[in-house]
């Protein structure tokens, strides 16, 4: 399914989201501002699960620690992450994550660090920083993990001095071929 076909399922099933929000007692159009909502910092920590998540929006913003230790395992919308990517999923029980748009990171810190789960992913628009590492992940599919290389910005010209990673982990590494692994390290990123 292309990104613009899960966007379209998205737009589809807003109102049955929304509806089943409102069933469950959740007033999810004033969680979510009307969608105007950018700060979604520890927004469904710890107790949140399926039974409860039901957002109507598109999260867009902040997002540290936003799903920490939750037990929601399809996050349903796209993410929109802006600032610091950290510890967004961490130990959490989150098994889908159909869209995260990582144009607006400037950081990331362990954003999957225990999240054992976590199967399939969308990586969308252009990874400009260092610290993505799915090496907690070892269930991530092979076309994840494409999606993650393809979106990684291309440094060869860098003069910076960084070296630039990106972490999958042994596990993952495998999955993927000698020509796969060289989209990242063709665009100057050494792949762990």
């Amino acid at each position: 399914m292309t990104t613009a076909e899960k966007l379209t399922a998205v737009a589809e099933n807003q109102q049955a989201v929304y509806d089943a929000g409102k069933q469950a007692g959740f007033d999810w159009e004033a969680y979510q501002d009307g969608g105007n909502r950018t700060n979604y910092d520890y927004a469904f920590v710890r107790c949140w699960n399926d039974d409860f998540y039901h957002p109507i929006y598109p999260i867009t913003g902040r997002v540290t620690q936003a799903f920490f230790v939750s037990r929601i395992t399809n996050v349903k919308v796209p993410i929109i992450a802006t600032g610091n990517l950290n510890s967004v999923w961490q130990s959490s029980e989150v098994v889908t994550i159909p869209y995260l748009d990582v144009s607006g990171v400037t950081s990331i810190n362990l954003p999957f660090y225990g999240a054992t789960k976590l199967t399939n992913i969308n990586f969308v628009g252009q990874l400009k920083v260092n610290g993505m590492d799915l090496s907690s992940s070892p269930k991530v599919t092979h076309q994840s993990l494409l999606s993650l290389l393809n979106c990684l910005e291309d440094k060869t010209g860098d003069t910076s001095g960084t070296q630039w990673v990106v972490t999958l982990g042994k596990t993952n590494k495998a999955k993927l071929t000698d020509e796969e692994l060289a989209i990242a390290e063709n665009k100057g990123w050494a792949v762990k």
